[in-house]
């Protein structure tokens, strides 16, 4: 066992003795004795975090470094070499994550994310700068987690906590304080995807367990100051959700025999979106942990926080053969978005029709999978940007997009 970054001693590595994970005491130097080395450098780099990859990777405060194997050798009091590697820094608190053959950490300042990946061409670790187009979105960041892909249509999902403290930061970043900072990775694709999730109050802490990823949330619940652990769960399309069915599982509820749901103190005063039977009731105030349904629910319903999903286009810059077509004047002529199993869609604020209702309009509102043709948009912008989004607390999957733009002068 490993470790580094005592009050006494914060630039010296510790390795217990073989098979006695407790026993850190240096003796002859024997194979199977404890380690114990310095890291003497021309700064005093103090060791924030050890993780066992290609090598034992090193993170301190001001640079990286691993002890090279030769021929897989076992690392011993006699054979230990520890290297360089790179210079960038990694901020105390938080754990390196493990990712596709690399380790992802936040540089030192903590304003930028950065992979300590092996390279074939220089023979040496190299730090690649994950967050090169996405760096304001990283603010006094707190705890990182990553939960790994669980199948072919899903990439890595590394999430950071940001704090509130936003001083030394950019202007572009005051707006992400207390919120997930979220990117997908997916290196034989070369795609690095970063969002942002936002809650009403602020993100507290995050850890994964296999697939599921649990987080702690600050509220302010009846002027008080709650913290709550909650778990992000597909199947569900509002925050800090109740849902009411047959057989539940706590904390959700039994579907009540009237038009009335309970058991919503956590969200008291709030306004919240109700889902029953797949038809959206109108907004309603939690009073006493009850709020009014639209009905008596069948199949099932749902209480929760709003949320906003919303996906924007870069601005469009097309490479013709006749050279650069910036700063003209462009219309968007048709968007073509692919769906799967959404019922809810806007197109630039634009509410898409995705299925056909009976004139009477009752009945809940059906999934839709398939490509969506719209047309119709008016006026012309030097962007082109494309704004997806919703207009009603309802599944919504967009898997690819396709759209035609016209410019002009």
């Amino acid at each position: 066992m490993y470790f580094g970054g005592s009050a006494s001693d914060p630039n010296t590595l510790f390795g217990s003795k073989v098979n006695d994970f407790f026993n850190f005491k240096a003796a002859e130097a024997l194979d199977d004795d404890a380690i114990l080395v310095t890291l003497s450098t021309d700064s005093a780099n103090a060791i924030n975090g050890i993780r066992s990859g290609r090598d034992l990777q090193i993170f301190t405060s001001g640079a990286e470094f691993f002890v090279p194997q030769a021929d897989l050798d076992p690392i011993t009091p006699s054979n230990i070499t520890i290297k360089s590697a790179t210079r960038r820094g990694s901020k105390v608190g938080l754990r390196p994550q493990s990712a596709e053959g690399g380790t992802l950490f936040i540089q030192r300042q903590g304003k930028a994310l950065r992979e300590m990946l092996f390279s074939d061409v220089e023979l040496s670790y190299v730090a690649n700068n994950v967050s090169l187009l996405s760096s304001h979105m990283i603010v006094d960041p707190k705890r990182m987690a990553l939960r790994a892909a669980t199948d072919t249509t899903e990439g890595d999902l590394l999430l950071i906590v940001n704090g509130t403290n936003t001083t030394g930061y950019r202007a572009s970043s005051t707006g992400f304080g207390g919120t997930i900072t979220a990117f997908m990775l997916n290196r034989p694709q070369q795609i690095v995807a970063p969002s942002s999730f936002t809650t009403d109050g602020d993100f507290f802490d995050v850890g994964v367990d296999l697939d599921d990823i649990y987080v702690i949330t600050k509220r302010t619940v009846s002027s008080a100051t709650k913290y709550y652990v909650e778990l992000f769960d597909e199947d569900r399309t509002t925050d800090a959700a109740i849902q009411y069915y047959n057989s539940p599982a706590s904390p959700d509820q039994a579907l009540p025999g009237s038009a009335t749901a309970g058991s919503l103190s956590h969200l008291e005063g709030k306004t919240v979106k109700v889902i029953r039977d797949d038809i959206v009731d109108t907004d309603q105030t939690v009073s006493s942990g009850q709020v009014t349904l639209g009905g008596t629910p069948t199949s099932y319903a749902e209480v929760g926080l709003d949320y906003t999903v919303t996906v924007k286009t870069q601005p469009f810059e097309p490479r013709l053969s006749s050279g650069a077509v910036q700063s003209q004047r462009r219309r968007i002529l048709e968007v073509s978005p692919v769906l799967f199993r959404s019922q809810n869609i806007t197109i630039n604020g634009r509410e898409v029709p995705l299925q056909s209702l009976p004139l009477s309009g009752a009945g809940g509102v059906t999934t839709f999978s398939g490509v969506k043709k719209t047309q119709g948009f008016l006026g012309y912008d030097r962007d082109a940007q494309i704004t997806i989004s919703q207009s009603k607390p309802l599944f919504f999957t967009v898997l690819s997009l396709d759209y035609k733009v016209s410019v002009g002068q």
